[in-house]
């Protein structure tokens, strides 16, 4: 027999450290045949307690954490819940220890990374020359703008 700790989760799926809160229940599980690590089988007896509050769970015999996808009442207080991995929680002390190159963020920038998404910051320049002279009451303006393509 494993054991299941039932949790109430508010955080996005896409948070590396949703925070669990308190452990609405520890209970005793049966892991079904129809099972695998990335979506675990399990049938549980909760009689005292309301499985509709849970979306949550630790199943500590697979070391990971899972979202609720589905919960069927075989019998009066007898579950069947059917779970999805969360990979993000799971291994979040693994990801912790990551060293990476990011590429693109939006809070900082690197000029040793060559970034073909970004708006170039250009910075305005005026020159004027005196190209001639045509008289007092004459005058000519050249625009010129844009630059050099990128290849």
């Amino acid at each position: 027999m494993s054991t299941i700790y039932l949790y109430n989760v508010g955080d996005a799926p896409n948070k590396v450290h949703k925070s669990v809160g308190v452990v609405k229940a520890a209970l005793e599980v049966e892991i079904l045949p129809d099972c695998s690590l990335t979506r675990p089988k399990l049938k549980i007896s909760a009689s005292n307690m309301l499985i509709s509050q849970c979306n949550y769970f630790y199943l500590n015999e697979f070391n990971r954490y899972y979202y609720i996808e589905d919960a069927v009442l075989l019998q009066h207080g007898v579950y069947e819940i059917t779970g999805r991995v969360d990979p993000l929680k799971s291994f979040e002390g693994g990801i912790n220890g990551l060293t990476a190159v990011v590429l693109r963020n939006e809070f900082e920038y690197n000029g040793d990374i060559i970034d073909e998404e970004i708006i170039p910051r250009i910075k305005r320049q005026i020159t004027k020359k005196v190209i001639g002279n045509v008289g007092k009451i004459v005058n000519i303006v050249i625009t010129v703008a844009g630059g050099k393509e990128r290849e």
